[in-house]
């Protein structure tokens, strides 16, 4: 999906720097409400999973070489329960795939 780049009153296209909601869609928390629904809501949406998925692998990445909880959080500059969350949903991704016929 092509990063949509400017408002259309017609069409509902994202602002990049935000709206009246927010200052910038991107890191906006108010998605279920966003000013234009649609094409950018759903933009955003891919956008932060991907960011998501890109967060978690590297997280998996620095476990593997042996870096703590603690350690990875200062680097990354995330919670330690971040990322307890992130392995409790590799784990059940993992369980999950495993018992998939």
């Amino acid at each position: 999906m092509a990063r949509p780049t400017s408002h259309d009153t017609r069409g509902g296209s994202i602002v990049p720097n935000g709206c009246s909601l927010h200052p910038d869609c991107f890191e906006c928390p108010e998605k279920p409400d966003c000013v234009y629904p649609g094409e950018a809501a759903e933009w955003v949406a891919v956008h932060r999973e991907q960011q998501r998925q890109a967060r978690d692998a590297e997280v998996l990445r620095l476990l593997k070489e042996g870096l703590t909880y603690e350690q990875i959080a200062e680097k990354l500059g995330i919670s330690e329960r971040t990322i307890s969350r992130i392995m409790v949903r590799w784990f059940d991704e993992a369980h999950h795939k495993r018992d998939s016929p």
